[in-house]
């Protein structure tokens, strides 16, 4: 079925669909919905300077992550942004809003999380410019992997190009993967209900 065309991981999941079998649950990322846009592109972070990160004094004991920790990660269908704190516990990383978020709109962060190997506590983190957005704290940390959504409402209008900051705080051996940053507008939201 899948020769002289290379699908690479597809394969195993086109033959799971067609035999019937349910696929693990875990792995499901659910879609971008019609009324989201994308606020981000994965393959546009950057990395940041310790003077310009809102995140860095928040924060104890940093090791930042290296380079070679953090990057674009190709996943069917999409590309996420993956950085692995083996050998560090710190990661902000930035790019500008492709699209304008207007106040009242509900913004989305969806991260992947690997099965965590060891420690208590990781937080993942948005700032839109310079201002703390949104934060949130896990602990004691999960054992299995899984999505983890983070949901806020915009507080003020923010223009198209606005610096975005991604962080992830862990205090042990992880993986995380920026799957999308979206908006839903608080107009389409209401136009539905």
């Amino acid at each position: 079925m899948c020769r002289g065309l290379y699908l690479g991981p597809i394969c195993p999941l086109l033959a799971l669909l067609i035999l019937g079998c349910a696929a693990d649950e875990s792995l499901s990322v659910p879609p971008v919905a019609v009324d989201e846009v994308r606020l981000i592109d994965n393959f546009e972070w950057s990395t940041i300077s310790v003077e310009n990160d809102p995140f860095w004094e928040a924060v104890s004991e940093p090791v930042p992550c290296p380079p070679e920790a953090h990057a674009p990660d190709p996943e069917i269908g999409d590309v996420w942004y993956t950085v692995e704190t083996r050998l560090c516990n710190y990661l902000s990383v930035q790019q500008s809003l492709k699209v304008a978020v207007k106040q009242g709109d509900t913004i989305e962060l969806r991260v992947y999380q690997s099965v965590q190997v060891s420690g208590t506590e990781f937080i993942l983190g948005i700032a839109f410019g310079d201002e703390i957005v949104a934060t949130e704290a896990f602990s004691p940390a999960p054992t299995g992997s899984g999505m983890r959504l983070v949901r806020w409402v915009a507080r003020r209008d923010w223009p198209a190009g606005t610096r975005v900051v991604w962080n992830v705080s862990n205090d042990g051996v992880n993986s995380w993967s920026i799957i999308t940053l979206t908006a839903t507008s608080s107009t389409a939201a209401g136009a539905d209900g």
